[in-house]
């Protein structure tokens, strides 16, 4: 039986939801023909169907593996495919393999350093990873890239939401390093609402990391100036919303 046959029949498969017996014999279609484009999409869309994000069981990451392989192989055959691409990347991320997705872009900007979508690609997976301080750099350059104010503070919002959230819900970062964190954010809030003032989420998270800033302190004056500085944002932020 030549490969596109068996790839025909493999698809009878797939749409039958017999995923297994599909995989087989997509496997067995591009053994003889790796060169058959489609044969790699529906084999990493049969390993999708089978994949679970968060899963558990050892052969969900086989299937996480099979699928990024088969996309990885179909996307080299043909790049422009957005579809496949997005499937490539989201499934990086949903199996935990931010390397894999971060090295995609990261190859992206080494074929066009201009291209603000892989630099906010890399800062949002960044992110994600829990890379802080990779997502922050990223969201820099993104500004540095930005062609308008509005989006030059967009960016420098974002940074005070990830400096935010490094710092929520985590009382291990204390003392000094607390402080720091916060003090980036602030910064970088304040450079925003300086370019876009009045805008009622950059307000709010002021208020939101001069809340986390006060915590960083022994010293009961310092939590109360924080605190004050915390609630003008906030009556700030409430007055801002109720105009828009």
């Amino acid at each position: 039986m030549s490969a596109r046959r068996d790839i025909q029949e493999a698809n009878k498969l797939y749409y039958g939801g017999k995923y297994e017996e599909s995989i087989k014999l997509y496997d067995d279609a591009l053994a003889q023909a790796p060169q058959l484009a489609v044969g790699w999409y529906n084999l990493g869309l049969a390993h999708l169907a089978l994949f679970q994000p968060g899963g558990k069981d050892p052969s969900n990451d086989v299937h996480a593996k099979g699928a990024i392989v088969a996309f990885e192989k179909y996307v080299a055959i043909d790049p422009l495919d957005v579809d496949a691409r997005d499937k490539l990347i989201g499934t990086y991320i949903a199996s935990g393999r931010y390397d894999g997705a971060l090295d995609f872009f990261l190859k992206q900007l080494e074929k066009n350093p201009n291209d603000q979508q892989a630099v906010s690609q890399l800062a949002q997976i960044n992110t994600m990873a829990g890379r802080f301080d990779e997502a922050i750099r990223w969201h820099k350059k993104k500004a540095d890239m930005a062609s308008d104010s509005s989006a030059k503070a967009d960016s420098w919002y974002t940074i005070g939401v990830v400096e935010w959230r490094r710092l929520y819900n985590h009382p291990e970062v204390t003392a000094e390093e607390r402080a720091r964190i916060a003090d980036e954010g602030i910064y970088w809030l304040q450079q925003a609402d300086g370019i876009r003032p009045n805008h009622s989420p950059t307000l709010s998270y002021l208020n939101l990391v001069y809340r986390e800033r006060a915590i960083a302190s022994d010293q009961s004056y310092a939590r109360v100036v924080d605190m004050a500085s915390a609630q003008v944002y906030y009556k700030q932020a409430v007055a801002a919303a109720k105009k828009q």
